[in-house]
C-alpha cells in the first residue's frame, strides 16, 4: 500500500499514546474511541481497489482488537495489515457492516484501510475496540476495589471484550467479600452484576467504602433510602469527571418490606452524549 493513504494516522497514535497513561493507573488499558469520516471523490485512488482511507495504530502483542463499522453510502471494504506487511480482508455481508476482531501477533504500528469502490463517496462509522493482555485475562480473586476497576475499564469498550465472563456471570472470577449471582445487559448497553454474600447490609456498606477508596477523583452522589414498589431501596453513584462521555457506577441496596433476601446490585456503564 501505498504512503500517501496515511492521511489520519497521527489522530490515532496520539489517541493512543494517551490511554496508556490514563490506564496505568487502574492497571488494565481498555479503549474504545470512533471514526467519523467520509470516502470523498478527492480521495486517493488505488486503481486495483478503489477510494481509501488509511489509518494506523500501534498495538501490542496479546493485545485484543475490534471493529464495528457501518456506512449506508458505499459498499465497504476493510483491510488490516500487521507491521510485517500480512494483510487480512473484511468484506460487508450485507452490504453495510462488517465487524471484526483479532488477538493481536505482532507489535508495531498496524495499517487499517477502509475502501469504497471507484466511484465510491459517502460518510461512515467506524468503532475501534482494543484491550491488553491484562485486562482479558483477569485473576481468579479479585479485590473488592480491583473487580469494579476491572468492570469499569470494560465499560470504555461496552464490554465487547468480557462477554464470555459475562454470560457465565462471572464464576471463575470472585472478589473478596463477594460473587456474581446474575448478570445481565439492560436496553442501554449498561451492565447489571447481582451480588451474593453473607450479608446484603454489611455488603453494601463494604462495597461503598471500596469505591470511596478507590475512586476519589470521581463526583459521588449518595442518594437517601426510598421506597419503590413496596420495598426500600439505596443508591450510591459515582461519575467519572471532566470526560464527554463518562463511565460511572451505581451500587443499589434492595431491601424486601417482608423480611426476605435483600439483594445487591452493581450497575456499570457509560453516560452517552
Amino acid at each position: 500500500m501505498n504512503s500517501r493513504f496515511f492521511k489520519t494516522a497521527l489522530l490515532l497514535l496520539i489517541i493512543t499514546g494517551a490511554v496508556v497513561a490514563q490506564s496505568r493507573n487502574l492497571n488494565y488499558n481498555v479503549k474504545s474511541f470512533t471514526i467519523r469520516d467520509e470516502i470523498k471523490k478527492s480521495d486517493p485512488l488505488d486503481e486495483q481497489l478503489g477510494r481509501v482511507n488509511n489509518f494506523e495504530i500501534y498495538l501490542n502483542k496479546n493485545d485484543e482488537f475490534s471493529i464495528q463499522f457501518h456506512t449506508d453510502k458505499f459498499l465497504p471494504l476493510i483491510l488490516f495489515v500487521s507491521p510485517s506487511g500480512n494483510k487480512e480482508a473484511f468484506n460487508s455481508k450485507d452490504g453495510k457492516n462488517i465487524n471484526f476482531s483479532r488477538k493481536i501477533n505482532e507489535t508495531g504500528n498496524w495499517e487499517l484501510y477502509i475502501i469504497g469502490g471507484k466511484d465510491a463517496a459517502g460518510s461512515y462509522e467506524c468503532k475501534v475496540n482494543f484491550a491488553d493482555s491484562a485486562a482479558v485475562n483477569p485473576p481468579k480473586v479479585f479485590s473488592d476495589c480491583g473487580f469494579i476497576k476491572f468492570a469499569v475499564e470494560h465499560s470504555e469498550a461496552d464490554f465487547v471484550f468480557i462477554k464470555d465472563l459475562i454470560s457465565d456471570n462471572f464464576s471463575s472470577v470472585s472478589a473478596k467479600d463477594f460473587k456474581v449471582g446474575k448478570s445481565f445487559f439492560d436496553a442501554e448497553k449498561r451492565l447489571h452484576l447481582e451480588l451474593s454474600g453473607n450479608n446484603s447490609k454489611n455488603l453494601f456498606d463494604k462495597i461503598k467504602k471500596s469505591i470511596y477508596d478507590c475512586f476519589e477523583d470521581w463526583k459521588v452522589k449518595e442518594g437517601k433510602r426510598r421506597e419503590v414498589n413496596g420495598n426500600y431501596e439505596t443508591v450510591l453513584s459515582i461519575i467519572e469527571r471532566d470526560k464527554k462521555e463518562p463511565r460511572f457506577v451505581k451500587i443499589v441496596l434492595k431491601e424486601n418490606s417482608v423480611g426476605e433476601k435483600n439483594d445487591v446490585e452493581l450497575i456499570f456503564g457509560k453516560i452517552k452524549s
